[in-house]
């Protein structure tokens, strides 16, 4: 009986406790059980709300119209090819990202813009910061290289406006230069970042890659720009900035490298460069035009008068066009030069050549215009025309694909990097 009293006992205690515990865990504050249930007593605890006051939050817009803007409105040209044998002059816009077609004769005969024939650019066309341009007179067919993206686009004489091109060739970034050769029924372009020059068929599409590329430290192409593959004398000729570094891989073409090393670099003084046309690889130049003499200076495009034997040079931070002989070689002074204030020529960009009405026709960058001479013109002579793409006097702020701008606060200006 004793035994059944204590044992009694025990359960009685057992329960106690446990029912202790139960209402210890299920009081708040002092376990993790729910709340109890809301009462007028004991009213639910509102959670806090992330939104503000007024209620919910607006998205941030950051279409806002800048307080200031610095733009050119007007095309700069940056390449000028003449088709003689369709009396037709054509010019690539990188400012408006597409390209012209004039008549040959086409003329400004005061301040107004010169009326064109046909306007290639927006967004169907695909092109963006156009450099070099070359015509096929016989297949009537527009060729215009892309520096900022890639690839060669090709556009017939009757396009016009926001149109697809007719084709388009792979090519590295940054070709700046483009001939072609109908004889040879190929194509040389010229690629600022790799240092190279790429021979391709001219029929050329999509992913076909190169017939040959001159490349290397013995070929001393250094920030290529323009271009010319001579059918003729079967050399090409290539105008150099001079701006040196070595760079992988090779092509687009090539395998990338597991481990790309450190890339050693260099200035060297502009040049023009002459190849054999069969060049291929590391080949030494077999003639260099450079020195003090030359007065290069940022040469741009270049053309050869053939029946003259004439290399004539856009030298875009001389103000001027240089004449050499198509033979010279070493430090050689030009044997004309074509500078100063009547010429109108500011930071020319294009040069092209027309031995068929013995003209030049002369693209400037620094000016909206571009201005045609007498092949054989030197000094400071006038132009005979003058092709407009803005209003006279109209300025340009020289933007040439502006990648950075920062704003100096002591002087209240804004430095722009091009």
């Amino acid at each position: 009986m004793k035994r059944k009293t204590i044992l009694w006992a025990a359960g009685l205690i057992s329960m106690v406790l446990v029912a202790t515990a139960l209402s210890a865990w299920q009081t708040p504050g002092t376990g993790t059980s729910a709340s109890p249930k809301p009462s007028r007593a004991n009213p639910p605890a509102q959670a806090k709300s992330s939104q503000p006051a007024g209620g919910p939050r607006k998205p941030t817009v950051f279409d806002v119209a800048p307080v200031t803007n610095v733009a050119d409105p007007y095309p700069t040209w940056n390449g000028v090819t003449v088709d003689t044998d369709n009396n037709r002059v054509i010019f690539s816009d990188l400012n408006r990202h597409g390209y012209f077609i004039y008549d040959r004769l086409a003329h400004s005969e005061g301040g107004e813009v010169t009326p064109w024939l046909k306007h290639v650019g927006g967004r169907e066309a695909g092109l963006g910061f156009v450099s070099g341009i070359q015509a096929d007179p016989e297949k009537k067919v527009v060729y215009i290289a892309e520096n900022d993206g890639f690839g060669i686009r090709t556009f017939s004489y009757d396009d016009d406006g926001p149109v697809k091109a007719r084709n388009l060739v792979a090519t590295p970034h940054q070709v700046w230069g483009i001939a072609l050769s109908r004889a040879r029924k190929e194509m040389l372009v010229g690629v600022e970042e790799l240092h190279a020059l790429l021979v391709y068929k001219q029929d050329a599409e999509k992913l076909d890659p190169p017939l040959r590329v001159i490349r290397g430290v013995n070929s001393g192409i250094a920030d290529p720009h323009g271009v010319y593959m001579d059918s003729v004398n079967n050399e090409i000729v290539v105008a150099n900035h001079g701006n040196w570094s070595l760079y992988h891989p090779n092509t687009d073409h090539d395998p990338i490298p597991a481990v790309i090393p450190i890339s050693p670099g260099h200035f060297d003084e502009p040049s023009i460069r002459i190849y054999p046309v069969m060049a291929s690889g590391d080949a030494k130049p077999i003639r260099t035009i450079q020195g003090s003499k030359t007065g290069l200076d940022w040469p741009m495009q270049i053309d050869v008068d053939l029946p003259h034997n004439e290399i004539a040079v856009a030298n875009f931070g001389g103000d001027s066009i240089s004449i050499f002989r198509r033979t010279d070689k070493g430090d050689v002074a030009p044997i004309r030069e074509l500078k100063g204030a009547k010429t109108g020529i500011i930071g020319p960009v294009g040069v092209a050549i027309d031995t068929k009405n013995d003209e030049m026709i002369v693209a400037n960058y620094g000016d909206h215009t571009a201005v045609v001479f007498p092949r054989t013109a030197s000094g400071d002579v006038a132009p005979k025309r003058i092709i407009r793409n803005a209003p006279l006097n109209a300025e340009t702020c020289g933007f040439t694909n502006a990648s950075s701008a920062t704003y100096d606060s002591k002087r209240k200006q804004v430095l722009v990097a091009n």
